[in-house]
């Protein structure tokens, strides 16, 4: 069972990249946002009049998770996430695939992980989800460079159109800690690169 035990940048900060999702192969270089979340409700709360209107996001529970017995009203980690996407529920832009950075986690074994949400504004639910992330700052320092993520279709399962799933990252290093609580809104960088997902017919 994963435990929260912290905000990854103090106070409200969240750091949240998207992804061109036009076409079902996307290489992005430029998606580098780092929001608090009044902006995340300023950008994506769609009330703008140029905006184009969103539906509420949903949280959704893994596959393995969902095999195992666990929903979100016996889990203290889904509650939390829950709590935390009802709260930003317009957050995404149509037509993306989003990341959006909650916390640092623990799992049974002790092992820290970060943890994130993958919001899903595609139109279409997806499954086999394939990315490389980088995460750092300007100054050169890295969290991860090009680490390769894979969303299974076996493992998490169909991420249905406007929803957001949880996604654990390793944190494997005292260095790669060091590197996040230096991150702040003016030096951050999070890009995503050889974006692939398969779109699943309804």
């Amino acid at each position: 069972m994963k435990k929260i035990i912290g905000i990854l940048v103090v106070g409200v900060l969240f750091l949240s990249a998207c992804i061109d999702g036009d076409t079902e192969e996307v290489e992005s270089d430029s998606g580098q946002t780092e929001e608090t979340t009044e902006q995340v409700e300023e950008s994506n709360g769609q009330s703008e009049g140029n905006q184009e209107e969103v539906e509420d996001l949903t949280l959704q529970v893994t596959k393995v998770d969902e095999e195992a017995g666990v929903t979100i009203e016996n889990n203290e980690t889904y509650q939390t996430l829950d709590e935390f996407v009802k709260e930003n529920s317009k957050y995404g832009v149509p037509n993306d695939f989003s990341m959006l950075s909650v916390s640092m986690v623990e799992d049974a074994e002790g092992n820290q992980q970060m943890l994130f949400l993958g919001v899903n504004r595609l139109g279409a639910p997806v499954k086999n989800i394939t990315f490389d992330i980088t995460l750092g700052s300007t100054e050169g320092d890295m969290v991860w460079e090009d680490f390769p993520v894979t969303l299974d279709e076996e493992i998490a399962g169909v991420l249905e159109n406007n929803a957001a799933m949880p996604i654990f990252l390793p944190v494997t290093s005292q260095e790669q800690i060091d590197v996040m609580n230096t991150i702040s809104q003016e030096n951050l960088v999070m890009e995503f690169n050889n974006f692939n997902f398969e779109t699943v017919e309804q």
